[in-house]
């Protein structure tokens, strides 16, 4: 399970991305703005969808980098 404050630092990037750009950020986003490795993100992402957060827990899973359909959701190895 990651760390209490990692999985706090990701949620309040995911809502401030919401805020900033009006959409979801792409987990590649995400790693990229919480300096974390890919796998790492996916990782701590699934944990927080997991635990039925407002604003992570409805979001479906997508692997496309097209920017009209980016979603946090990432498919990598568990």
């Amino acid at each position: 399970m990651a760390e209490t404050e990692l999985l706090n630092r990701m949620y309040h990037a995911i809502l401030e991305w919401f805020v900033e750009h009006g959409r979801a950020p792409h987990y590649v986003e995400l790693a990229h703005r919480l300096d974390l490795a890919e796998e790492e993100t996916c990782r701590t992402l699934r944990e927080l969808v997991n635990m039925g957060l407002p604003g992570v827990c409805s979001i479906r899973a997508r692997t496309t980098l097209n920017p009209s359909r980016r979603s946090p959701i990432c498919r990598c190895s568990t």
